[in-house]
């Protein structure tokens, strides 16, 4: 046994046994961010011998509060690449495949084909309910993760258990939606305790062929942590009969393609930089009409964020748009939001005015 492990298989839960079992296990992680980083961390540390990662994003300046996998050199660049580089260099005895997209109806079966166990790293609805579908369909486990300010929650599915899923505590709802850190504000360090419960509720999945074994699994419950007087809680996950999706035979579950994408992150430009060239970029204002009336940028044009969000009613001059294509509303969210919308569209040359018209608000 590699003395790197001799601690943890020194629990009678683990022993020679579970480690060369982990050593041989494969699990994907959905997302490098804020939970990916932690767990991440520990599966290497652990020695799950496979680790996959799945995820399209560049690290950010503003990742790295609660990011702890990334280190400030590494801002700009891929974080499936930085996270492999990372990893290695804590445990180069393990295999890392890397999966530098994002998580869509095209690939989603391919890439959990591969894989023993899911983990969950992303913050909206509608690419969690992908993830849980596309498990459904290739009956893998999932565990699910999610953090909002100072709250977190954590489950386990096993679509071959016929117990519940995902939809069977969030039916699909059109307008369900998580708030993000973006919006809501996050405490790093609840990042990291939910990310470090993934992988310790992970390891004991792993471990669950070991029939002797007294590790207790999460499958079907819930536990919710509200870290603002850290009171843990725990439920059960009950089956909805009329589930929109395990109550179907997996065979016929259509995965749906999620209409936006989440926590990219794209390059910022200065007011100062577009003032030295101001027809490099086509400028465009993604507030509502009655905001850009009272003010904007000149040259710019107002193409509201609720319009672009539409498929019926987005100006398809928009969409074929050949030039670079600089967004900007208020503070920069509303912009975040458009360019990744605009992103999934094939719109790729795409900038953020940073801090949006308020930091511009002297030159107008």
């Amino acid at each position: 046994m590699h003395k790197r492990y001799e601690r943890q298989s020194l629990l009678p839960e683990i022993g020679n046994e579970g480690q060369l079992h982990l050593e041989k296990s494969r699990v994907l992680m959905v997302g490098a961010g804020g939970l990916a980083s932690p767990a991440l961390l520990y599966l290497a540390s652990a020695g799950i011998g496979h680790i996959g990662i799945v995820d399209g994003d560049r690290v950010s300046e503003s990742n790295l509060q609660r990011q702890v996998l990334f280190h400030t050199s590494q801002v700009g660049k891929l974080k499936t690449e930085c996270a492999k580089e990372n990893l290695l260099r804590l445990n180069p005895n393990i295999h890392i495949e890397l999966y530098s997209e994002f998580l869509s109806a095209e690939n989603a079966i391919k890439i959990f084909s591969e894989y023993d166990l899911i983990l969950d790293g992303t913050d909206n609805f509608e690419t969690k309910y992908l993830i849980n579908d596309a498990a459904y369909k290739t009956g893998k486990p999932v565990i699910f993760a999610s953090v909002t300010a100072m709250d977190g929650q954590i489950a386990l599915f096993h679509p071959t258990h016929s117990g519940p899923c995902y939809r069977c505590l969030y039916p699909s709802q059109k307008n369900s939606r998580i708030q993000n850190c973006n919006e809501a504000g996050v405490m790093g360090s609840v990042v990291g305790i939910m990310g470090s419960m993934q992988v310790t509720e992970a390891i004991k999945f792993l471990l669950s062929f070991k029939r002797e074994s007294l590790l207790v699994s999460l499958e079907n419950f819930m536990i919710t942590l509200d870290a603002r007087d850290m009171t843990f809680f725990k439920r059960t996950i009950l089956k909805n009969k009329d589930c929109g999706l395990c109550s179907r035979s997996s065979h016929d579950v259509q995965l749906e393609r999620p209409s936006f994408l989440c926590e990219m992150n794209f390059a910022e430009v200065t007011h100062e930089t577009l003032q030295k060239d101001p027809c490099k970029y086509r400028l465009i204002d993604v507030r509502e009409p009655h905001e850009w009336r009272l003010n904007h940028i000149e040259s710019s044009e107002n193409f509201p964020l609720s319009q672009i969000q539409s498929t019926e009613t987005i100006d398809a001059t928009l969409l074929k748009s050949k030039d670079p294509i600089l967004l900007y509303c208020k503070t920069g969210n509303r912009a975040k939001t458009a360019a990744s919308l605009l992103f999934q569209r094939g719109l790729k040359n795409l900038s953020l005015l940073k801090g949006g018209i308020e930091s511009t608000q002297e030159h107008i």
